[in-house]
């Protein structure tokens, strides 16, 4: 007990002599073009690698130029869009944040925490070890690496031709540069042996000689840099892909006792899909895309607020549609009343008028029948006649 006391003392004691700024995110990468982009602490290796890359290939076409057929034309469009293709590549990589995790300002309670925890994945322990620099518990795969003095996760190296490390969110670029690269140069190797041959043969080598010269030597010079670089590399990235490993777990195999079992393998496809064509997930620092005092969660704010506009703004296209139908609703039945209305006069018209020729009719038949009586008094004798006409004003 007292040993384990006397540790942590003078763990705390080298933690208090340690000159640590609490505002630091993260160790030696340096945040560029307005902190949208982070490079590495030895950012020029990315030049250095863009002009390794570059001069050979602009030997390579204008060598070609000067032979100027239709298949060397073919052949110089095709190595221009591999090399553009990568150049983006390792710019990306170079550029983007490979997974750094940020540093928890909490180093006073060091003695507080515990060295490493175990976790289960697929039925085998997994132990977590606490970063003492950046004050927390690594995440599975996750690995601090010393060049850049972050914590990186699925940190697979740290790349010289990058100048920053390879882990989660920039693998497949790297993985990228490394295969087109690989094509890139052995295009021009069996270009160059090709041209060479057919120009020795017919042309006179004097007049050649710069472009067999040059063939000569970006051959050469890409036959040593695939021989003895790209070849190894590409082969051994693209075995770790299917077999669901990290470079830095394949080398520090010794220490990985659970690697027997490969509990991060998800199966040959699924392990290819998920390092080299998944969504890049969301990066943990919150200082990229990010300007003076401004947030990520800005960002998101926004999005939040939008969404909220257009729902408020279906809303109320919801709500002037049931208006617009309601006030259609009412217009319509106004409109069934006006012509049930219509309808009810148009029956009463009707019925005074088949009343009035009734009365018509009747009157017309009174007039019929005192016209006949009046001929009959007509036809009788006087003394009759008046007496029928007494009776008939009587009786009217």
């Amino acid at each position: 007990m007292n040993d384990e006391n006397n540790d942590i003392k003078n763990k705390k004691q080298d933690l208090s002599n340690l000159k640590i700024d609490l505002n630091q995110k993260f160790g030696k990468n340096k945040l560029i073009c307005g902190n949208k982009c982070i490079v590495g602490n030895k950012y020029y290796h990315l030049f250095i690698s863009i002009f390794i890359i570059t001069l050979p290939v602009s030997i390579y076409i204008s060598s070609l130029m000067k032979i100027n057929t239709p298949s060397s034309i073919i052949l110089i469009v095709i190595v221009l869009l591999l090399y553009i293709a990568v150049i983006y590549f390792l710019l990306k990589g170079g550029t983007n944040d490979p997974g750094i995790i940020e540093r928890n300002n909490e180093y006073a309670y060091y003695d507080n925490r515990k060295s490493s925890i175990k976790v289960n994945i697929k039925g085998h322990m997994v132990n977590l070890n606490y970063c003492y620099t950046c004050f927390h518990f690594r995440p599975p795969r996750t690995s601090h690496c010393a060049e850049c003095d972050n914590c990186v996760e699925k940190f697979d190296h740290h790349c010289l031709w990058m100048g920053t490390c390879v882990g989660k969110r920039n693998y497949k670029y790297f993985y990228f540069v490394l295969s087109l690269s690989t094509i890139l140069c052995m295009i021009q190797i069996f270009s160059c042996i090709g041209f060479i041959v057919i120009k020795l043969k017919h042309d006179d080598i004097h007049k050649i000689m710069y472009v067999i010269v040059s063939l000569i030597c970006v051959g050469f010079f890409n036959i040593l840099f695939l021989g003895f670089f790209l070849t190894k590399l590409f082969i051994t990235h693209t075995w770790l892909i299917t077999a669901g490993l990290t470079f830095y777990e394949h080398i520090k195999k010794k220490y990985f006792t659970y690697l027997d079992i490969k509990p991060y393998s998800l199966g040959f496809l699924r392990n290819i899909i998920e390092r080299l064509f998944e969504k890049i997930p969301e990066s943990r620092l919150t200082m990229l895309n990010k300007k003076d005092c401004c947030s990520m969660n800005e960002k998101k704010d926004a999005k939040i607020i939008k969404d909220n506009n257009n729902e408020d703004n279906k809303n109320n296209d919801e709500n002037d549609e049931t208006e617009n139908k309601e006030k259609r609703e009412e217009i319509d039945d106004i409109r069934q009343k006006e012509e049930d209305n219509k309808s009810i006069i148009n029956n009463k018209i009707n019925e005074n008028i088949n009343n009035d020729e009734e009365e018509d009719i009747k009157e017309s038949h009174e007039l019929r029948n005192v016209e006949k009586i009046n001929k009959n008094i007509d036809i009788l004798p006087d003394t009759n006649r008046n007496k029928i006409n007494i009776d008939f004003v009587k009786l009217n």
